[in-house]
């Protein structure tokens, strides 16, 4: 059984309304404000497509203020300019992520150059296949000790932060005179 249009159209309108009662009613809660401290490492994308890293000297209403290494100096940028800011959340070190990726890499081409150098059967291998595994084992095994070495060094770990006013934002309406359905648009 077909629900009739009249009745559709209601409970979208119904489920609409509602919903924007209920987004409109909305508080901001202390919890959901972005709150960046005086000297934390951060780096930011201007809209002009210029990236920049520095730490914070004040992150006001209006402006970010901050102090880069590449000049020394500090400056102050609208946050209508900043199209993306990222704070440092502490450090990492990715040793198992590196240590599988020198072990791929160093892997890989020990069994390319050991495939390719195969010339003929001697004492230890016998075909193709068993001189590519033989040299991907050689060449892989310090490929796994290099990356793990390289996954030592400690690295930042970045998180993005929201701007007030700059979090992205879903409009519902219902679709125009003699449609049924509901429309959706998302704002960055």
């Amino acid at each position: 059984m077909r629900t009739p249009p009249a009745a559709r159209r209601a409970f979208f309108s119904t489920t609409l309304t509602f919903g924007l009662i209920m987004h409109a009613g909305a508080i901001d809660l202390p919890a959901q404000e972005s709150v960046v401290a005086p000297g934390t490492k951060v780096r930011f994308e201007l809209r002009s497509g210029q990236r920049l890293d520095g730490h914070v000297i004040s992150l006001g209403s209006e402006s970010l203020e901050g102090r880069f290494p590449t000049t020394g100096a500090a400056a102050k940028y609208p946050l209508a300019d900043i199209a993306k800011l990222e704070v440092v959340r502490g450090s990492h070190r990715p040793v198992l992520r590196s240590a599988t990726i020198g072990l791929l890499v160093g892997g890989s081409v020990g069994a390319i150059v050991g495939a390719l150098a195969y010339d003929k059967p001697d004492l230890y291998v016998s075909s193709r296949a068993e001189n590519a595994g033989f040299f991907a084992a050689v060449l892989g095994a310090p490929g796994l000790v290099v990356g793990g070495l390289v996954g030592l060094i400690p690295r930042d770990r970045w998180q993005r932060v929201t701007l007030d006013g700059r979090a992205p934002r879903i409009n519902l309406r219902s679709l125009p005179a003699g449609r049924s359905g509901l429309g959706l648009a998302l704002a960055f």
